[in-house]
């Protein structure tokens, strides 16, 4: 609290936090809403596009990023067409907003996406029928409705930029550090007291932010619509061009392109001669396909992320799915909260702390270096943004559907699967 350089670190931080989960959310709420008009089979597709990247090693992207935003790159490339000159937004603060946004930017889509499908599209025909404007059933209707998704996954995408650390690491540079790269520095030093220090005011400020984002949305939920239990009929309502449509229509393709351009790159790249990051790659090889597929260096790991990645996708989704279910019955609001706090515990940690964590435990369980060790480590990552995403769509969920289901005679393992 005294340092000046430290109180720079500690607002950096922050601001990258608070800029990249706006950045976020404006693209984010258009492309969602664009995406859960259209048809099933359209609106499959556009997702698929979104969740491109995830397909792609966040490292790997970055790198490819590195190499749009570098001097030679081609935002350069093409500021230099339009006459404005060579510039280089690699190691800024700048690129690394821009890296940080185009990592968070899917699992906000999705959330918002599995929120606004299941609104029922009827409740704003009925409010233009009884004469409020578009822009009125915009506010008193349809963002009450889908408030929940939009409280949550603002909280998560701020949350998990505040402890980022790969793309600071990667894009940042000297002059725009981070807590969590600053952490990552000082325990390389073993600076353990500053370093914990930084951690446990990250921890903090996290928390205080949780709380007071929860308190602000149960405001809300005392004075709105609240959560209603949508027919989710959204994308089975006619399709109509409208002015909001066009303008998010428009935001859906930068989205996508944001996603997909560093994706695009890396395959030339893999079929480049050289062994560094060069665009447009030179000359045409496959031989670093038959080099993955042939050399046990590549074997190993290849099949052990495969295992790793099942593994930790069933057991993730089991306890997202089962919190999720446990939370939509619940009637206690308290309750609700303390699944919700537990589950997102893992996450709301910073992730340097965390890591730190999860070592020190595997190490005295003797788990460090193990598939099943690594399976734990991941399961604790990914079974809180599986909770966010399942807890979304299925909190407007119907139980009156489920009990109709029972009292037509189905056993409650059937009703579970098929309804």
């Amino acid at each position: 609290f005294q340092d000046d350089f430290l109180l720079l670190v500690e607002w950096r931080t922050v601001s990258l936090a608070v800029n990249s989960t706006l950045i976020t959310v404006l693209l984010a709420f258009p492309t969602a809403y664009f995406i859960s008009r259209l048809r099933r089979r359209t609106a499959g597709i556009l997702l698929l596009l979104i969740l491109i990247p995830f397909w792609v090693s966040i490292v790997v992207r970055l790198f490819s990023v590195t190499s749009l935003l570098s001097p030679n790159g081609l935002v350069s490339s093409a500021s230099k067409a339009l006459g404005f000159g060579e510039f280089s937004l690699l190691y800024t603060q700048g690129g690394t907003l821009i890296g940080t946004t185009m990592y968070l930017l899917p699992y906000m889509v999705l959330i918002l996406y599995a929120g606004m499908s299941g609104v029922d599209h009827n409740l704003m025909l009925a409010a233009k029928t009884m004469g409020a404007s578009a822009r009125y059933a915009f506010v008193k209707v349809y963002l009450p409705m889908i408030r929940p998704s939009l409280m949550s996954g603002t909280l998560l995408i701020f949350i998990l930029s505040l402890s980022f650390f790969v793309v600071p690491a990667l894009l940042g540079g000297p002059r725009d550090q981070t807590i969590s790269v600053y952490i990552q520095q000082q325990i390389d030093i073993y600076q353990w007291g500053i370093a914990s220090a930084m951690g446990i005011l990250l921890l903090v400020v996290t928390v205080v932010c949780y709380i007071g984002v929860i308190r602000i949305a149960g405001s809300f939920e005392a004075g709105g619509v609240g959560s209603v239990q949508a027919k989710g009929v959204s994308a089975e309502q006619a399709f109509r061009w409208s002015l909001p449509l066009v303008i998010s229509a428009a935001v859906t393709v930068i989205t996508i392109v944001v996603l997909v351009v560093p994706v695009l790159m890396v395959f030339p790249l893999s079929v480049g001669e050289t062994g560094t990051v060069v665009f447009p790659p030179r000359g045409f090889t496959l031989s670093w396909y038959a080099e993955i597929f042939a050399d046990d260096t590549w074997l190993g790991p290849l099949w052990q992320s495969t295992v790793v990645g099942v593994c930790t996708a069933v057991i993730s989704v089991a306890i997202a799915l089962a919190l999720a279910r446990i939370s939509s019955r619940m009637r206690s609001a308290t309750g609700k909260a303390l699944i919700v706090a537990l589950a997102f515990a893992p996450i709301i940690t910073p992730a340097i702390l965390l890591a730190i964590g999860i070592y020190d435990v595997q190490l005295k369980l003797a788990l460090t270096g193990t598939v099943f060790g690594l399976v734990l480590a991941h399961v604790v990552i990914a079974a809180p943004l599986a909770f966010a995403l399942i807890n979304t769509a299925m909190a407007g969920g119907d139980r009156g559907i489920e009990e109709a289901s029972w009292t037509l005679g189905a056993s409650r393992t059937r009703t579970f699967w098929t309804v």
